[in-house]
């Protein structure tokens, strides 16, 4: 039991922050020109949101349940598979994420979303802007190459935060259930990051 117990955060990391951010510089590379139309993509969604008209659920819920079945497949198993352990469980997390986002685009229907100022949709408002502006500007504004940025639809933390966003825009009772898991992702992605900075 002693054993199990003198492990910390970093032994369950092994890489540090130099070879996250090649693996994303690889991805959007790979992915070119994804890196600079999911942002594009990102940004109407949030229009979408914003402007709530009929059916706006149904596509933003879809959009967002095929970007986290997308990162789960590309990015958790195809690119931290090989160096992670955990990779294959948080592709299995991500996946049941994009199958409730479909889902729940599915049963939405055309109604349209939640209108008028809110507190959660003002906070929505800045989550999302954080997923699809902020998070990608944070590789050049680190000293970073714009190539290591982690954008929306290709990397999990800014999807997550979109997906927070867009709930939070679109209100109902359906969409704390669907807010556990991009929670969770930002949580571990911290102790990740956190883990990172000490290898």
């Amino acid at each position: 039991m002693d054993a199990v117990l003198s492990y910390n955060l970093t032994d369950l990391v092994p890489f540090g922050p130099e070879t996250y951010h090649r693996l994303f510089a690889r991805l959007n590379a790979a992915l070119w020109p994804g890196p600079l139309l999911l942002p594009l993509v990102g940004a109407g969604l949030v229009v979408l949101a914003w402007r709530a008209p009929r059916g706006a659920g149904r596509v933003t819920a879809g959009a967002l349940g095929l970007a986290w079945l997308w990162v789960g497949w590309d990015v958790l198993l195809g690119r931290f598979g090989p160096l992670l352990w955990a990779a294959p469980y948080a592709a299995a997390l991500v996946w049941i994420q994009g199958a409730a986002m479909l889902l729940a685009g599915a049963l939405a229907g055309a109604t349209p979303a939640r209108r008028g100022p809110s507190v959660g949709h003002g906070l929505g408002l800045l989550l999302a802007l954080a997923g699809v502006v902020a998070w990608p500007l944070s590789a050049p504004l680190s000293g970073r190459p714009w190539i290591q940025a982690e954008v929306v639809g290709l990397a999990p933390d800014p999807t997550a935060l979109l997906t927070l966003g867009l709930l939070l825009m679109a209100g109902g009772r359906v969409r704390w259930g669907l807010m556990v898991i991009p929670v969770v992702w930002l949580a571990l992605s911290t102790a990740v990051h956190v883990a990172m900075a000490q290898v």
